[in-house]
């Protein structure tokens, strides 16, 4: 399915919010991963649409080292649209490659809204991670005992999902309707 049919149905807008100069080896990586996203989206009927790129103006996020940088990102700043935004810093301190709140939030200037992705924790893995975070923020859990799926909770992960997790990110407040094309 093409990505404009996908868009007369359920879909979702992102907005790409880097905190943290990034290098240069990872840009490409990033625009590939985000097409890897909108492949296996597809696969359950699911659109990725319009897909914004933002700066954070201030400091202070390249290097999260606690779950508690990450919430003060997401609850301080905000890209503005219907669209989940996607920050993406240089490093996660610790176990993950990504943070997500599972769901995550209907209200853009509440709290945990957005996902996180360290950019060079996830080498090349960085559009199955942002990918598998934004699963996550659609309600998604982890999924132990498949190898093959998105949401496996070790990189690399799967590029599949299945009808019921389809379902499952379909009734997601930010997932939109058709467009007008």
């Amino acid at each position: 399915m093409t990505q404009l049919k996908l868009l007369e149905g359920k879909h979702i807008h992102l907005n790409l919010v880097r905190v943290a100069t990034l290098p240069t080896a990872s840009l490409p990586l990033i625009d590939a991963g985000l097409q890897f996203m909108r492949d296996v989206y597809a696969e359950v009927g699911i659109g990725v649409g319009r897909i914004l790129r933002f700066n954070v103006p201030q400091g202070g996020y390249e290097i999260v080292v606690d779950d508690d940088i990450a919430k003060d990102l997401w609850d301080s700043w905000s890209a503005p649209g219907d669209a989940i935004d996607v920050f993406l810093c240089l490093v996660i301190v610790g176990n993950a490659i990504g943070e997500s709140p599972t769901p995550g939030s209907c209200d853009k200037d509440g709290k945990d809204s957005g996902v996180l992705v360290g950019v060079v924790d996830s080498g090349a893995y960085v559009g199955m991670s942002i990918a598998h975070e934004v699963g996550h923020y659609l309600g998604l859990e982890h999924e132990n005992d498949l190898p093959d799926n998105l949401m496996y909770p070790s990189a690399p992960t799967g590029d599949r999902l299945y009808g019921g997790q389809g379902g499952v990110m379909k009734t997601h407040c930010f997932m939109r309707n058709a467009c007008a094309l």
